[in-house]
């Protein structure tokens, strides 16, 4: 029965992808649910940020403005990745003991400092 794609055609000229932005229909997720996402890594490019996120071996990305599990992510900097539901929020990047991790480069491969002392 071909009725419905004669009906609806692939491709026309007006044809344009939904507006809407995705969200990630889940179970209700808490804090802690959050807590276990592993952080894969955080692209900016120029204006535009996302964050990369694994949970069961399936990777997530994740910009600002979208939706994981009814959580809105806020913002992305240098040392937080914030999510807000309603009035609570939450820092990825903050340990369980809600300190703030410093965060360091692997600089191995950069050449010892060489400059006169």
């Amino acid at each position: 029965d071909y009725k419905k794609i004669i009906s609806q055609p692939l491709f026309t000229s007006a044809r344009r992808p939904p507006t809407a932005k995705r969200t990630l229909l889940l179970e209700t997720t808490t804090k802690t649910d959050l807590l276990l996402l592993k952080i894969k890594g955080i692209v900016a490019n120029g204006i535009k940020k996302m964050v990369l996120l694994e949970r069961n071996n399936k990777l997530i990305e994740l910009y600002e403005g979208s939706q994981l599990d009814g959580w809105t992510l806020k913002k992305i900097g240098p040392n937080s990745i914030i999510l807000s539901k309603g009035k609570a929020k939450i820092n990825l990047l903050r340990t369980r003991d809600d300190k703030t991790p410093t965060i360091s480069r692997n600089t191995k491969w950069l050449p010892k400092d060489r400059s006169p002392k």
